[in-house]
């Protein structure tokens, strides 16, 4: 994956919020777009531009140059119809990697065979961190690399102090 600076968030939810808010904070331009007024209110200042429109319309989305970001992230997990409308404006736009928030199995299969490059469903990546944290306690982060390998971050047992990794 090549390192992307230009973000469009669309769905302004916790997740949405979340996510374009850390992006923008972290030094990158975002756009962010919700249908409701109040929630892109809620980002002013918090990101580069916040816009209320119907990113379910593709002459919308064109209009507010979405085509020139690197990524759109679509955070519509309650809206199915809306969240795949919306996946198919930025597929016809080109935009070069596109995620999108699952609320469902189905929905993700929906979203993998739209094309989405990355399907994410913050609900359950957040519930498998947080029991592994809880059944491993002393570690307080853990990233699974594949099933056989992890990389993490524990507080060290007094018994190590002074001690090499030989």
């Amino acid at each position: 994956m090549k390192k992307m600076k230009d973000f469009v968030v669309i769905g302004l939810g916790r997740f949405g919020k979340s996510i374009a808010s850390q992006l923008y904070t972290m030094g990158n331009e975002v756009l962010a777009i919700d249908i409701n007024q109040l929630e892109t209110n809620q980002l002013e200042g918090k990101v580069s531009s916040a816009v209320t429109a119907d990113a379910t319309k593709y002459e919308i989305m064109h209009s507010l140059g979405v085509q020139n970001f690197d990524c759109a992230i679509v955070c519509i997990g309650e809206a199915l119809e809306s969240s795949l409308l919306v996946v198919e404006a930025c597929k016809e736009l080109n935009i070069s990697y596109i995620i999108a928030k699952a609320k469902s199995e189905q929905h993700a299969k929906i979203l993998k065979a739209l094309g989405v490059d990355l399907v994410v469903s913050p609900e359950d990546f957040a519930g498998k961190k947080l029991a592994s944290m809880l059944s491993t306690p002393g570690i307080n982060e853990l990233v699974e690399l594949t099933e056989d390998y992890k990389i993490f971050e524990m507080a060290l047992p007094d018994v190590w102090q002074d001690k090499t990794i030989r």
